[in-house]
């Protein structure tokens, strides 16, 4: 995999983009069943991925357990940091009320992140990787719980926007020919 730019994120991106982005892609196209005489169009589409923890941190190329939000989905916070409590600094979840801890079990309280936000994090990483001090980027990358490859599937916007604009488009044509 290391061969491979973006690792696995970097294959999984490669294989959802030819699946669900496109003329061709299952998601617009379909796939024709022989069901009838004319036989029946088929539309898969893309909603979310379901993988264990170590699975889902290659895909979306996290930190994971290595941050200090270890979750892509949502603000919790992990673990406070070595270099912080070395100088005496309470972690997080010990100084704001608002911010919770990894053991927090109640959804409410956990503050999930919209695609929205995800989106600024990676425009925030990929601003700091401009900057020369490459510290400034690993910094951002553990309290994010993001790491910054373009390569990766979260990069990909595409993938997460186009396949749902071209949906749109298709499944309202499709409805027009319907009532025509």
């Amino acid at each position: 995999m290391e061969k491979v730019k973006g690792s696995v994120s970097g294959v999984t991106r490669r294989i959802l983009r030819d699946a669900f982005c496109g003329e061709k892609s299952v998601a617009i196209a379909g796939v024709k069943l022989p069901l009838t005489a004319s036989g029946v169009t088929v539309r898969i589409l893309f909603e979310t991925i379901i993988a264990d923890e170590d699975a889902l941190n290659a895909m979306f190329f996290t930190k994971g357990a290595s941050g200090v939000l270890p979750c892509l989905a949502c603000n919790v916070v992990a673990k406070e940091k070595d270099m912080d409590r070395n100088r005496g600094i309470a972690p997080l979840a010990d100084r704001d009320p608002e911010i919770v801890d990894i053991s927090c079990h109640d959804v409410r309280l956990i503050g999930m992140r919209s695609d929205a936000d995800v989106w600024a994090i990676c425009d925030e990483l990929e601003e700091a990787s401009r900057h020369p001090n490459k510290e400034v980027l690993e910094e951002l990358e553990c309290c994010t719980g993001l790491k910054l490859d373009l390569d990766t599937l979260r990069a990909d916007k595409a993938i997460w926007l186009r396949e749902k604009q071209e949906l749109e488009m298709e499944l309202t044509n499709h409805v027009r020919a319907k009532r025509s």
